[in-house]
């Protein structure tokens, strides 16, 4: 990456200025560095959808993804900052602080239900809406099997959804694989000096 950057963005030092590239000249410097199949790779990853995020970087640096109910300090402080609840990977809804479906992700248990952005969400299972409540629900529909159910506002109109969700909150995070070098630790190491 480093000497991809120095070969790609160096040159003269001086004022700012704009310097037109091509998709080729990216090819070109990437295999001056590091010969691979670029054309591919960059075609697939930017010009292709796929339904999960490619992790064969991460995988590959020493780590994996997975997902449990214990907090993330990073996603707690996005949170916390934005004063909404991200429970995107578990029933599938991003919901601000006072019951507004910021998103509701296509495919997801909540979507299923009928709920989509723009509706507030008044009360959850017959309490009114807070974060807490909601997550109170997550946490119980998961030990009850029963399932959680909203009473959302649209355009002046209430309607109850039930949530068919049981396994409770999953929140995203990176854990070490153990006897892989920690590769993606060295690559995100803060450089000192000029390298």
């Amino acid at each position: 990456m480093d000497n991809f950057c120095r070969r790609f963005h160096g040159g003269d030092s001086g004022a700012p200025k704009v310097v037109p590239y091509t998709f080729d000249d990216v090819v070109r410097t990437l295999n001056d560095v590091a010969p691979y199949d670029w054309v591919t790779l960059l075609k697939e990853r930017v010009n292709l959808t796929s339904t999960h995020a490619p992790l064969g970087g991460i995988e590959k640096g020493g780590w994996k993804l997975v997902y449990n109910d214990k907090p993330n300090s990073f996603v707690s402080a996005l949170e916390k900052k934005g004063k909404f609840a991200l429970l995107t990977d578990s029933i599938g809804v991003s919901i601000g602080k006072e019951g507004e479906l910021e998103d509701v992700i296509h495919g997801s248990p909540a979507f299923a239900a009928g709920l989509g952005p723009g509706m507030t969400v008044i009360a959850v299972n017959g309490r009114k809406y807070s974060i807490d409540i909601l997550r109170e629900a997550i946490k119980s529909a998961h030990d009850t099997h029963r399932t959680i159910e909203l009473i959302a506002e649209a355009s002046q109109s209430y309607k109850t959804y039930s949530i068919i969700y049981y396994d409770g909150e999953k929140i995203p995070h990176l854990e070490r694989v153990e006897g892989q070098p920690d590769i993606l630790g060295n690559i995100l190491t803060p450089k000192t000096g000029a390298n």
